[in-house]
């Protein structure tokens, strides 16, 4: 699966497979050299455009520990971080993500993108443009970062 175009078949022999990767030669279909360098150019500006937009990093909570807590780790105007339930399974890399991820009892944030990363039960998804909605971001703002004496019900 290229990020940059639907899924194709390749054959191939594998080559190498150790920390930095799969190395693979092929040995029948393959990616032309614009589809191969089309998904070398996407890859290398997904780390410019995360770092790009501040994240609001989401405080992990103890269980138990009053307060909210979530599975999410980190948002912003163009993606998130979360990590997955014992019960969820990992999506691949570079596959759709569209639905709705419960970030507490009363706030739920509709996502759509792609999945960019998968380390042990962490996923993270950059967002179809035009990204998060700013109002979704000062909610979170407001809901995890305000102290808490001041916290408001938001309906």
């Amino acid at each position: 699966m290229l990020r940059t175009a639907a899924p194709i078949a390749l054959r191939g022999r594998i080559g190498r497979i150790d920390r930095a990767g799969l190395a693979v030669f092929p040995d029948g279909p393959w990616p032309s050299a614009a589809e191969i360098e089309l998904e070398r150019v996407t890859l290398m500006q997904h780390p410019r455009e995360r770092r790009g937009a501040p994240r609001l990093p989401i405080p992990s909570r103890a269980p138990g520990s009053p307060g909210v807590a979530t599975s999410l780790l980190d948002v912003s105007a163009t993606g998130l971080r979360y990590l997955l339930t014992h019960a969820e399974s990992a999506p691949a890399n570079g596959s759709r993500i569209e639905g709705s991820l419960q970030v507490d009892a009363e706030t739920v944030i509709d996502i759509c993108g792609r999945v960019v990363r998968h380390v042990g039960r962490e996923i993270a998804v950059v967002f179809d443009p035009p990204g998060l909605d700013p109002a979704v971001l000062a909610l979170l703002q407001q809901r995890f970062f305000q102290p808490t004496g001041t916290r408001r019900p938001v309906r």
